[in-house]
């Protein structure tokens, strides 16, 4: 866990949490980068996936509010924001642990957000999308914010969702 991170930010991801559906279209081009990377490096741990992930992700966005809304990725970097870029990293991701034969699922998922535990009054603000990451055989599960990673407040959020017995079981 990050100390100076969204924690530090006293952010809170409240339930509900709202699975969203994976909508991210790779071009051909992006997707050959994406596997000739993950065959490369050859990730032999789920964190380390997570970690390639999330540099791939970071490399082809760079957050930012003033834009449409594109669930279309190719191999130019362009502005994002949260959906972007939390739907980017669970494409990426799947397309890492399918060619690393690691066994990981991933739920996009939407989430109330509260700041100091007030609702912020910027619509764009209300509420934030993130990721859930789990291994379907230890349990173990990842709380992912791929936008937050890209801003350098550490990915891991965790400690900031509220409800987590609400969310998707490993």
């Amino acid at each position: 866990m990050t100390v100076y991170g969204a924690r530090a930010l006293a952010l809170s991801l409240r339930a509900p949490h709202r699975l969203q559906p994976k909508r991210a279209s790779l071009t051909q081009a992006l997707t050959k980068e994406v596997e000739a990377v993950a065959t490369r490096l050859a990730p032999h741990r789920i964190e380390d996936a997570i970690d390639l992930a999330l540099g791939i992700t970071s490399s082809k966005l760079v957050f930012g509010l003033d834009h449409a809304t594109s669930m279309r990725f190719d191999r130019a970097v362009r502005e994002g924001h949260c959906v972007e870029y939390a739907q980017l990293f669970v494409s990426v991701l799947d397309r890492i642990a399918r060619r690393a034969t690691l066994r990981v699922t991933t739920w996009p998922l939407r989430s109330d957000a509260q700041a100091l535990g007030q609702v912020l009054p910027w619509r764009a603000w209300r509420d934030h999308d993130w990721v859930l990451v789990a291994d379907p055989i230890s349990k173990k599960r990842w709380f992912v914010d791929p936008s937050f990673h890209d801003l350098g407040l550490g990915w891991d959020v965790e400690a900031n969702v509220s409800g987590k017995d609400t969310l998707p079981a490993a």
